[in-house]
């Protein structure tokens, strides 16, 4: 009798770990909330990860906590950063596709124009106001002593220029269908050439490294296909 209850509670437990680790073929992925990249690059992934046969999550969070709730596990991955993200989050693991190329510009009120010469020719005299988390802008800072002003989102970004309580801010073009929503069109102008432009890369907890080489090859073939320039160019 003995014997058999042992045979039912071992059956029980491989039945539910083998229903856990199913349940697994469930990622969430963690990704900055309300920038121009969000939409385009979560769409790119749900398709490249639906090609594979592994269900995501996208969520959103304020840049920070998105790429804290990535690197400490509590997602398990982030859907897109720069390159060498990896060297100060070392628990994220590059997926080596680029998912999108991005230019970002300095955007300012009218009359307040300045000459775009690079990062260490930025006015001294001036407060940046970006999207908090933005790695490339936080690191830049500090090399540059340049005066930031964090944001969680486009239109707070927009309306803090507007309103005088930033000089300069920085987002990519996508944003613009934002400002003209706001009516600020009349007011805010983008400065001419690109601040800084970059690639975007996907990222995976160290957990999931399996899921790399099937990743990256779903990637790569949206990228041989054209698909993921597609749906970047329509969003």
């Amino acid at each position: 009798m003995r014997r058999y209850s042992l045979k039912i509670l071992l059956f029980s437990f491989f039945l539910l770990r083998g229903t856990s680790l199913y349940a697994q073929d469930i990622l969430v992925i963690s990704t900055m909330a309300k920038t121009g990249a969000t939409e385009p690059v979560s769409m790119i992934l749900r398709q490249a990860y639906q090609q594979i046969g592994i269900e995501i999550q996208i969520r959103q969070a304020p840049g920070k906590r998105s790429l804290f709730n990535a690197n400490s596990g509590k997602a398990d991955g982030e859907a897109y950063r720069i390159i060498g993200l990896e060297s100060n989050f070392s628990n994220l693991v590059r997926v080596d596709v680029p998912v999108r190329e991005e230019n970002m510009y300095f955007y300012v009120k009218k009359g307040g124009e300045f000459d775009v010469t690079g990062w260490e020719n930025f006015p001294g005299n001036l407060t940046l106001g970006y999207i908090r988390g933005t790695y490339f802008v936080e690191r830049a800072a500090i090399v540059h002593h340049i005066k930031v002003q964090p944001s969680s989102h486009y239109e707070h970004l927009l309306k803090q220029l507007n309103a005088n309580r930033n000089d300069v801010i920085i987002m990519s073009n996508q944003g613009e269908p934002l400002i003209r929503k706001l009516n600020l069109n009349e007011n805010i102008i983008r400065l001419e050439p690109p601040a800084h432009s970059f690639a975007l890369y996907h990222y995976l907890h160290k957990r999931n490294i399996n899921v790399i080489p099937k990743i990256t090859e779903s990637l790569k073939q949206m990228q041989t296909s054209g698909q993921i320039q597609k749906i970047n160019d329509e969003n």
